[in-house]
């Protein structure tokens, strides 16, 4: 007996025993039609069934005058169906889906990105890359696009977290890269379901980077104290000096060139990446960072031996920066020789960043106002809030000098 419904879902067991939803209906020949969703949620097939219903891949009602005109070639669907088991054109695996993604000349999403006019970097697009194929993909692969729900990743996420005891912080990173992937996936028709917008973040564990008190940044930077805890090493001492100093991030000390420093500030335009080199700053753009008579007269003085080079902070002639390796190696050195010991270094999460924070502190708990403070330390937040920090004066900025 014919069903009134122009279709049915119904869930059926496979041989393996593995459980999906199909869709039964009925062609344009007036044949009994089974098709396989895929799925293992009946909402996720019936959003399927739903969407090849208005596509015209149904004929529930079909005139009997059409069925025996031989116009029925017309309106069959082209599902390439030739039995009453047949199942819908197969999706790729995730593998074969991710196979270009965040390849930066390959990547259709980045191209999309870039289009739009989003920064996108040959970096992020790197380590975006890696994060896909070593923690991603692997659990993925063997998927077809379309099977993912938030059950799968569920999965997912207790694997990374139970057998691989990872944080939650670190495994949002990958929760990030499968959201943009699927909801890419499904902006473009290549799944039925925005699957991307079912799949939640976990609660952020990060840790709070600790600060340096004032006691103790005025023993690191203790002029008389630099053979002792910076076994005599200027260049190490004054990056972390700098840093405490205008709360410029390790990168941006880094690509930092004499060109750039001015008697009263120096004018970030660049970070530095050990495997790519010169990038833009984080928010992709410049700013002023007032610095005091006696900073600018250091600085000045480390750059005069480079003579083949702009990097201040160099040991090989200014050609290229100092290493980011030996620099936090020295800075445990130098801790421990205030009493700081390994144990408090990781309870306190103390590092080079600290110095961002500390110096970030003093200003806010000095009274400079909100704004000036985002200025100075390119904070990276709201869209909206840092165009206007962008735009905060050189002689707004000078309030800070009397502090330095």
């Amino acid at each position: 007996m014919r069903f009134k419904e122009p279709y049915i879902v119904f869930k059926k067991t496979l041989q393996s025993g593995k459980k999906i939803y199909y869709v039964s209906f009925y062609d344009a020949n007036g044949k009994r039609r089974q098709l396989s969703t895929g799925q293992r949620r009946k909402s996720f097939a019936e959003q399927i069934a739903v969407k090849l219903y208005f596509e015209g891949k149904f004929f529930p009602n079909l005139p009997n005058q059409l069925m025996s005109s031989g116009q029925n070639s017309i309106l069959q669907p082209n599902l390439g169906i030739s039995s009453s088991h047949e199942i819908l054109p197969s999706y790729p695996t995730f593998s074969e889906y991710t196979l270009d993604w965040f390849d930066y000349d390959k990547c259709d999403y980045i191209r999309e990105k870039l289009v739009h006019g989003f920064h996108y970097t040959p970096n992020h697009a790197y380590r975006m890359k890696e994060y896909l194929n070593i923690r991603v993909t692997p659990f993925f692969g063997p998927y077809r696009i379309n099977e993912i729900d938030e059950f799968i990743v569920e999965k997912f996420i207790e694997k990374l977290k139970l057998e691989e005891h990872l944080s939650n912080s670190t495994i949002n990173n990958s929760i990030k890269i499968l959201k943009v992937i699927l909801g890419y996936a499904f902006r473009k028709n290549d799944i039925p379901v925005d699957i991307a917008k079912k799949i939640k973040y976990l609660k952020n564990d990060s840790c709070t980077r600790g600060i340096f008190t004032n006691e103790e940044a005025e023993k690191l930077f203790s002029i008389s104290r630099i053979p002792e805890l910076w076994k005599g090493n200027f260049t190490y001492f004054l990056m972390n000096y700098l840093s405490g100093h205008t709360g410029m991030r390790f990168g941006e000390v880094q690509a930092l060139h004499i060109s750039s420093v001015f008697e009263d500030h120096i004018l970030v335009r660049h970070s530095w990446d050990e495997k790519f080199g010169l990038k833009d700053t984080k928010n992709h753009k410049e700013r002023t960072v007032p610095i005091s008579k006696d900073l600018y007269q250091m600085l000045q003085n480390l750059s005069k031996n480079h003579t083949e080079g702009e990097y201040i902070f160099s040991f090989k002639n200014g050609k290229t920066p100092a290493c980011r390796h030996d620099m936090y190696r020295l800075l445990k050195h130098a801790l421990n020789g205030i009493g700081i010991s390994d144990a408090e270094i990781k309870e306190r999460h103390l590092s080079f960043h600290s110095w961002r924070h500390f110096y970030n502190s003093k200003l806010i708990n000095s009274g400079i106002p909100k704004s000036i403070v985002q200025s100075i330390i390119g904070h990276v937040n709201d869209d909206s809030m840092t165009e206007h920090y962008t735009h905060v004066s050189i002689e707004e900025q000078q309030l800070v000098l009397g502090l330095l």
